[in-house]
């Protein structure tokens, strides 16, 4: 995708804004947490004199939360907007796969999660599995299946199973 020069530079703004804002936050988040002052302790009891509320602080965990969001969608807005083979295969499977992976992961989880190993080892077989079985479940079941296509949000047209550039431009000729 090829656009405007005004509008790249946009994106780049936004992009680095993000990120680095995200950065900043995280580090800066345990200053904040040291002379945050407890939500208990904000609003002070009437006739207490010890001066004007404070407005509450932000939780130190709920901090790096938000700016671990904000750097992720700053590097979504620099890396993502390109078109590549996975980004069209996975854009219109979104859907799908955020209904299909919760089967996977229940399933997954209360079988591994009975054994005695490392939990590190337990997410790694959780992730990756129900990461495995979904995508299995998403290629041979929904997109090869014109019913289930519909049923979960993707165009009832004949498509091949993996969809490459040549393809595509083969099939609009």
């Amino acid at each position: 995708m090829d656009h405007g020069g005004a509008h790249e530079v946009i994106h780049w703004v936004a992009a680095v804004v993000l990120v680095i804002g995200g950065a900043a936050a995280v580090a800066l988040s345990g200053v904040a947490r040291r002379r945050a002052t407890p939500i208990v302790a904000a609003v002070p009891a009437s006739g207490s004199g010890r001066g004007p509320a404070r407005p509450p602080a932000i939780p130190a965990p709920v901090e790096r939360s938000m700016a671990w969001i904000l750097a992720i969608l700053g590097c979504g807005l620099r890396w993502l907007e390109h078109d590549n083979v996975a980004l069209r295969y996975l854009g219109p499977a979104a859907l799908a796969i955020y209904i299909l992976h919760q089967v996977p992961i229940a399933t997954i989880g209360t079988i591994v999660v009975t054994w005695h190993t490392s939990v590190a080892l337990k997410v790694l077989i959780i992730t990756s599995g129900s990461f495995i079985a979904t995508m299995a479940i998403y290629e041979w079941l929904i997109r090869r299946n014109r019913l289930l296509r519909v049923m979960f949000g993707l165009k009832a047209g004949d498509r091949p199973a993996f969809e490459t550039r040549e393809s595509r431009e083969r099939s609009i000729a």
